[in-house]
């Protein structure tokens, strides 16, 4: 009869981790789902100074191998960018730890743009985006970096390819709904990756 009490202690363990499994799951595929809205885009860039029209370039953006590991709390994904007017194709390939995700952020791309550089002391990005594009960021935790491995080709042909640590990584996307729907999914999956 002693054993039939340990039975009962441990069931409810075992219980509440296959729920815990099944909700992990869940946010997961949600996460995933909100991300693949966005898989490719295109928009032009084009400077706001008058008669500099013409040096607007064309842009294109992919989202690719996203991953979300829920056991491991990670999302990793590849974006990829391509400049066709300059001949110019960057892809970075990112693995957030989502554990050191301080918090995110929806801005259209132009804010962004001024945001960093504005910190960084640069000039304001005279440019718009045409259609407007919308990016979801990810900023780490502070003395934290997330670990991003960056290929580049130029109109050359010469390839680059770096591992560097950023402060901030981000996901281009055509709508401001999409973004804040993303945005929102990996709040969830944050949550749910807190000790």
């Amino acid at each position: 009869m002693r054993l039939l009490p340990a039975l009962v202690t441990i069931l409810p363990v075992s219980i509440l981790t296959a729920q815990d499994l099944t909700t992990r799951e869940t946010i997961a595929r949600n996460l995933k789902q909100a991300l693949s809205t966005q898989t490719q885009l295109q928009w032009k860039q084009i400077p706001n100074t008058p008669g500099h029209e013409t040096e607007a370039a064309n842009v294109s953006s992919t989202l690719t191998d996203v991953t979300i590991d829920m056991a491991g709390c990670t999302l990793s994904f590849k974006d990829g960018r391509f400049f066709s007017d300059q001949n110019y194709r960057s892809e970075q390939t990112v693995k957030l730890p989502l554990a050191e995700i301080d918090r995110t952020g929806v801005d259209s791309m132009e804010g962004l743009v001024n945001r960093i550089r504005t910190e960084n002391g640069a000039e304001k990005w005279e440019t718009r985006t045409s259609p407007a594009v919308f990016t979801l960021q990810f900023y780490a935790a502070s003395n934290n970096k997330f670990a991003v491995h960056r290929w580049s080709k130029n109109n050359t042909g010469e390839v680059i390819e770096r591992d560097l640590k950023q402060p901030y990584a981000f996901i281009v996307f055509g709508s401001e709904a999409a973004a804040k729907n993303a945005a929102s999914a990996l709040e969830t999956a944050k949550a749910a990756c807190r000790p």
